[in-house]
């Protein structure tokens, strides 16, 4: 008889170890205790809080309690009713005895008797447990936010997620519920406060006044991306004990929005500050020849020789050509932002072109006492392209007037270099030389460089934005080198054959 009741006790019993530290270890499960769960004794174990795991979350502070109790009162017994979430998501209405029956070496050993009283309860009491049970576990597993159940004040982990969190955070739930808000964020925050002070605060604050807060927080997921969330804390009473209900609302779409728009309209800014500046610059530029032509074409009726009438219609003519020039210029820049250049291909040999380039560009270098050279390489010397040959030589004269324009003394030299696929040309002059700074924008439309670029050389900016736009609608490249009293080298990589899409 006595043989029975002992294997009758046995199957329905627990041995949870408990270390000085008061942490917990699933010794032995029942077999009845392990057809209820539906969980055997080694999975119990690997679970992260074991038999406390499947205890649900609104009870768990109480029990929790109570092993305390009965740890610090050796000869006490408890008895308590609380409720198990089982394997296959029913929950279940238990009543547990407990007393320690073993303490040696500051380890304590603690059995609990189990008995399922779920179908004792009354079933009215029963359908409304299950059924506020359901409404609860539904808007929580179902819930399109995050949702989590904190011990803000303790431990400072979550004694429940569901699943959208887990989603968000792309982790899974074991780690989340071991791992505190810091865990999941980065080192700083996007106002540049350090992750652990503004938490600090935030919760310090919250502590105090125990009142609902929200604000904005930037996680880090398990996949270690960035998300903005607009978290909201709200305090809760479970069981008697003070927790708090935390909702994650996933805004990264929404600050990712804010962020372009903030951004377009710097944009914007800039934009109306450079064209301001374009048409305050334009007016200068265009006003000069303007009044030359105007000033010399009324000295055209006064009485003069020849010579002099013939010196005044060439300046009325250069001043025409750079109004020409200028007025081009402003034209092409508009087809470039508005993706509307048209484009002439043909085959042809680089060394021809690039021999072109050099003899129109020889007396204007030789004038300014600058030595130009075009160097070919023999390796080099038969290769052809396929591109827009009258684009490809505004690329590489403006290149090559602009490095005659800022030397002052010592020389200019072009060359190219091929590749199966590809074709580079380089330009390298032994002028000023380009600041790092100016380097950034010397690309930009209507940008007027602080140094030789608008001193001593009058311009609309528009020279190498060009450049630029004609080199990457050919589906290339162009960089540079340059160092401030050492020159500058312009690269141009494009490709050897490109036939522009449809």
């Amino acid at each position: 008889m006595q043989g029975c009741l002992l294997r009758l006790i046995q199957k329905n019993s627990l041995a949870l170890r408990f270390d000085k530290e008061g942490r917990s270890k699933l010794i032995f499960c029942g077999e009845e205790l392990q057809k209820l769960t539906g969980y055997t004794t080694e999975v119990l174990q690997r679970f992260p809080n074991q038999w406390f795991s499947i205890i649900h979350p609104d009870d768990q502070a109480s029990v929790l309690a109570q092993r305390k109790h009965l740890l610090h009162n050796p000869n006490a017994e408890t008895q308590q009713t609380y409720r198990i979430i089982t394997k296959d998501n029913t929950i279940k209405i238990i009543r547990e005895r407990a007393c320690l029956d073993a303490e040696q070496a500051q380890v304590r050993q603690v059995t609990c008797i189990i008995t399922d009283i779920t179908q004792d309860v009354s079933k009215e009491v029963q359908q409304h447990v299950m059924e506020s049970e359901a409404r609860y576990r539904s808007l929580f597993e179902h819930s399109p936010v995050g949702m989590l159940i904190i011990d803000i004040d303790e431990t400072k982990r979550a004694i429940a997620t569901n699943p959208k969190w887990t989603e968000l955070m792309k982790s899974d739930m074991d780690t989340i519920m071991n791992a505190n808000m810091l865990e999941f964020s980065p080192e700083f925050q996007p106002d540049g406060q350090r992750s652990r002070d503004k938490l600090g605060k935030l919760l310090a604050e919250y502590r105090a006044t125990r009142q609902a807060t929200s604000f904005e927080w930037q996680f880090k997921d398990g996949e270690e991306e960035l998300r903005d969330m607009q978290v909201k804390l709200y305090p809760i009473t479970v069981d008697g004990k003070g927790q708090t209900i935390m909702f994650i609302n996933d805004i990264t779409q929404l600050k990712e929005v804010e962020r372009a728009l903030r951004k377009a309209l710097e944009k914007a800014k800039e934009s109306d500050n450079l064209k301001s500046a374009f048409m305050a610059n334009f007016s200068h530029e265009i006003r000069t020849p303007l009044n030359s032509v105007i000033g010399f074409s009324e000295m055209l009726n006064l009485d003069m020789d020849d010579s002099e009438r013939q010196s005044f219609i060439q300046l009325i003519k250069d001043n025409v050509d750079f109004l020409l020039i200028s007025i081009e210029k402003i034209i092409e820049a508009a087809k470039i932002e508005t993706k509307q250049l048209e484009f002439e291909y043909e085959e042809f040999k680089a060394i021809e072109l690039c021999q072109m380039i050099f003899y129109a560009n020889k007396t204007k270098a030789t004038e300014k006492g600058i030595q130009l050279k075009f160097k070919p390489n023999s390796v080099d010397f038969h290769a052809s392209i396929y591109t827009d040959q009258n684009k490809l030589t505004y690329i590489i004269n403006h290149l090559i007037d602009n490095a005659i324009k800022f030397t002052s003394s010592g020389k200019v030299e072009f060359w190219y270099t091929t590749s199966d696929e590809h074709i580079e040309f380089i330009v390298k002059d032994t002028g000023k030389g380009i600041s790092e700074e100016n380097q950034a924008v010397i690309f930009k439309s209507f940008r007027q460089l602080e140094d030789p670029y608008t001193k001593e050389h009058a311009g609309l900016g528009l020279g190498l934005p060009i450049v630029k736009g004609y080199i990457e609608a050919l589906n290339g490249t162009i960089r540079l080198k340059s160092q401030l009293g050492e020159g500058t080298t312009f690269y141009v990589m494009l490709p050897r054959d490109y036939r522009a899409p449809l």
